[in-house]
């Protein structure tokens, strides 16, 4: 965060004021309006691009001052102009993985690969697999099944 704002913010204490203020933000995040969010994100994200193996997200580093105040005016920040301002990009590692139906975002932690709890959908069908093995009779060599 603090190379996000080194080209908005040059005092260093203003800087410290200014994690501080996001560190409140992430706290109050959960009780915020939708509304609020959606202005906040629309306010801060330029763009999100999904590749292969990252997800690319690219930020506006002037707006994090005003998305972090305490006095979150909607109107104010939906209104604000972001056209030919730097962005900053920030890459997340993250693949798409199959899991069924569906379709899992695994994204990597910096620490390395967690050790995963297995998968209740896999473990229950190689156990009904295992069973339907005992339920079928071993046929002979010398037999034709028809």
């Amino acid at each position: 965060m603090f190379q996000a704002v080194e080209t908005s913010v040059d005092d260093v204490i203003e800087r410290t004021a200014l994690a501080d203020q996001a560190g409140e933000l992430v706290e109050r995040w959960p009780n915020l309006e939708a509304a609020d969010k959606r202005v906040i994100l629309s306010c801060l994200v330029s763009r999100i691009d999904v590749q292969a193996e990252t997800i690319e997200i690219a930020i506006w580093p002037h707006r994090i001052n005003d998305v972090c105040k305490l006095d979150l005016d909607r109107r104010r920040l939906a209104g604000l102009k972001n056209d030919g301002l730097p962005t900053l990009t920030l890459v997340v590692a993250a693949r798409l993985k199959r899991a069924g139906y569906e379709t899992k975002l695994l994204i990597d932690s910096p620490a390395g690969p967690n050790r995963r709890d297995p998968d209740r959908s896999l473990l229950r069908l190689i156990a009904q697999a295992y069973r339907y093995r005992e339920m079928v009779p071993m046929r002979r060599a010398d037999r034709c099944w028809s």
